[in-house]
């Protein structure tokens, strides 16, 4: 290492713990990789991470903090050594987000994004409750700008014409050409049974060429907007709704208010 430009450091876990029945009472990399790894930053020299891995695993902050990127390849198959060197060397411009929400302490687990109102998962004594990367989370070479959103109207008759649309408009802000994930979250603000606090509703896969301004369109039916009550009937409660525009299920640089009647 001392002798490189960077190292590239592929750590995982076996293909013993992959698969049903497999599970392990821990998520922390096995053997000697963490010491392999403190190793490698004590050299002070620029690393790229690759985790190889069937399930997420806890990385330690001194890691996190210090590595150039993390790359992050469930069972990749045969052909991830390529993916790889295609996304290192710029071949890639990656485009892929997180669909599961990776923790910092297995302790966290059960971890997800749409976790019920005042479950257990809200508070914790001695860490915060936010995952380490959120579902939906990913990063490219490239820097996208969220310039603005707005909603076809604030309120919204409770009929199945109905129909949210998210005008959002981004900015790719970079000398590469990139594909951007948006995602459209709908929390009910108020509800009359228990329900999550968001859920994710409407994507799009947008591609931008280097410099290129777009406004792109999400639609919502609002017959989509819907709980299970008491009654374990599906159904849409008229009240204040949110619309979260974003990156992923914690990055929102807008939360537009809107309601059905």
């Amino acid at each position: 290492v001392n002798e490189s430009d960077v190292a590239i450091v592929v750590v995982g876990d076996r293909e013993r713990y992959w698969g049903e029945g497999k599970s392990t009472c821990t998520l922390e990399l096995m053997g000697d990789q963490i010491d392999l790894l403190n190793k490698i930053v004590e050299t002070g020299k620029p690393f790229v991470l690759d985790i190889i891995s069937s399930k997420p695993l806890v990385i330690p902050a001194n890691v996190r903090n210090n590595a150039r990127a993390i790359i992050q390849q469930f069972s990749p198959g045969q052909m991830g050594g390529q993916a790889l060197a295609d996304a290192v060397f710029g071949v890639y411009n990656p485009s892929g987000r997180l669909t599961i929400s990776i923790p910092y302490h297995v302790g966290q687990q059960p971890i997800f994004y749409n976790c019920t109102r005042g479950c257990h998962q809200d508070r914790y004594a001695d860490m915060t409750f936010d995952p380490c990367w959120a579902f939906g989370y990913g990063l490219s070479y490239s820097h996208i700008v969220y310039e603005s959103a707005k909603l076809n109207k604030e309120k919204f008759n409770n009929d199945d014409k109905e129909v949210l649309e998210c005008s959002v408009t981004l900015k790719n802000d970079s000398d590469r050409d990139a594909v951007e994930v948006v995602q459209i979250y709908i929390n009910d603000v108020i509800t009359s049974c228990t329900w999550a606090v968001e859920e994710l509703k409407a994507y799009d896969r947008v591609q931008l060429k280097a410099h290129e301004t777009k406004t792109v369109v999400l639609k919502v039916p609002i017959s989509e907007c819907s709980i299970v009550d008491a009654n374990c009937k599906r159904v849409v409660e008229a009240g204040e709704f949110e619309c979260r525009v974003g990156r992923s299920a914690n990055a929102f640089p807008f939360v537009l208010k809107f309601e059905v009647l």
